[in-house]
Order: structure tokens, then sequence, then C-alpha cells
């Protein structure tokens, strides 16, 4: 799906042909025409991808979820029995937010640095498997969120989470930050994610977004990494304003469509 040339997928650009001639089109795409069928795939692939950035992004919005700090020892309210924030009994306190907050282990393995570990894979790879991870539990998410109405929505996410934890102990990654194995726990899924939200289709779309993502800079695929983070742990985006946002994916859009190559994860 990567490096094809971007004169190729500028011939797909609504807003380039139609500043073309008919006769420079048809030569054009004569010249492409081996590729021509990939090359749209491609852009219809990105395109779903930036409709998907668009999706966690307002799901973030509607849903208003505050970061978690760490947590601490019970204060004295929690002794009378006055629920704290960081209290079980809290009704702020759910699974969604308690799994991204800082100090989890998801936190840790979706914020963690490569580096030599035995049996460890190449940094490419480390880095790729900790962007799917980070696409693929928004898509989840996202999906859970908007297929099903209240309280179903809610009930599901809660299970899938918890399913996920458990694997996630299952395979000692509270302790052990491996991104690879995180993101073979969650290509695989499990039957209820077959059911609740179509783990194989789910997978067969983050690899086709991960391949269209690396197209990207090391500096525009490390801010995509951070904002798929932040919208997992209802941080404050970089921008302030909607206008902000969608200039901020017109950019990614842009680079993403004029991308010679297949990126910096090859020279790494």
């Amino acid at each position: 799906m990567t490096g094809y040339d971007a004169c190729a997928l500028r011939v797909l650009d609504t807003e380039s042909t139609s500043v073309l001639s008919s006769k420079s089109t048809s030569s054009v795409l004569s010249a492409h025409s081996g590729r021509s069928q990939a090359v749209e795939d491609t852009v219809n692939t990105t395109n779903n991808f930036l409709d998907f950035l668009r999706g966690i992004h307002k799901l973030q919005g509607s849903q208003h979820l505050t970061p978690l700090q760490p947590p601490s020892p019970e204060p004295l309210s929690s002794a009378v029995g006055v629920p704290s924030p960081s209290s079980p009994s809290s009704p702020n306190l759910t699974r969604r937010a308690a799994s991204f907050t800082p100090g989890s282990a998801l936190h840790r393995l979706l914020t963690s640095v490569p580096g030599a570990r035995p049996g460890v894979r190449s940094v490419q790879i480390q880095v790729a498997c900790r962007f799917a991870c980070a696409m693929h539990l928004n898509a989840v998410l996202f999906h859970l969120a908007t297929a099903y109405l209240e309280p179903q929505a809610v009930e599901k996410t809660e299970a899938f989470l918890k399913r996920l934890g458990i694997r996630i102990v299952e395979q000692e990654l509270d302790w052990n930050q491996s991104t690879e194995t995180l993101m073979w726990i969650l290509l695989f899924g499990d039957d209820e994610g077959e059911e609740d939200y179509g783990q194989s289709s789910m997978t067969w779309r983050i690899g086709r977004w991960t391949n269209v993502a690396k197209r990207l800079s090391k500096g525009s695929w490390d801010e995509l990494q951070m904002y798929m983070v932040n919208c997992l742990t209802g941080e404050r985006q970089a921008w302030d304003s909607e206008s902000g946002f969608d200039e901020w994916v017109e950019g990614v859009r842009k680079e993403l469509t004029e991308a010679p190559l297949s990126s910096h994860l090859s020279h790494r």
C-alpha cells in the first residue's frame, strides 16, 4: 500500500483532478494503470483514517473524560462514608478512566520508550506496535460507544477493558513493557470481541491505517501517537478550538497524500 509516488496519489485527489485537462489526465492515468487500483485504495483508506481521527476527537469531547492521577492514600472523608474521587465506590471512577490513568499498565505500555530487552525486536517494530496499539484501543472504544446505546455501550466497554486487563496480567505486561505482546493480544482478540465490535474486520482496518500512517514524518508520527494516547487518557490536546483541530487534520491529510515514500520507519 505504501511507497506510491505523490504524483499518482494527486491524480486521485479531487482538487488536483479538477484542474487537469482531460488529455493530461488520461495520459497520467495510463502511465499509472498498473497502480491505479492500489492508489485508489490507499486514498480511500487515508480518508477513512482521517474520519477515524475526527471521530475519536468528538468522542473525547462528548464524554468529558477527566484524566485521573495515580492512586493516593485514602482521605479522611472516605473513613466517614463520603466517597472520594479515587474511591472505588465513586461513580466517576470507571474502568474506562482507570485503565488509562498515569501509572497503569496500559498507560506505561502506550508511552514506553523503545529499548533493548531480552528477545525484543527492532526499534521500528516497537514503534509501529505502540502506534497500532493506541489506534486499536481508540477504534474499539469508539465503536462500542457509537454502535450501542447506553447503558449497554458502557457495559460493553467495561467488559472489554476487564478482559484486556486480565490478559495483560496473564502475559505479565503489568511489569514487562512489551508493546509487541500487547499488539498480539489486541490483534487476536477473543470471541466476545468478534461479537461486540467485529474483531477480525477491526484488525484488518488497523493494519490498513497503520500502513497509511507510515507515510508520515517522524515528528508527525510522534504527534499523532500522543494525540491518540491523549484521547484515551482525557488529556487536553494541543489545540484550543475546533478550527485548530481541523487545521491539524488537514495538515496530516496533506502530508499523507504528498509523502513520496513510506516513511522514517525504514531508516531508524
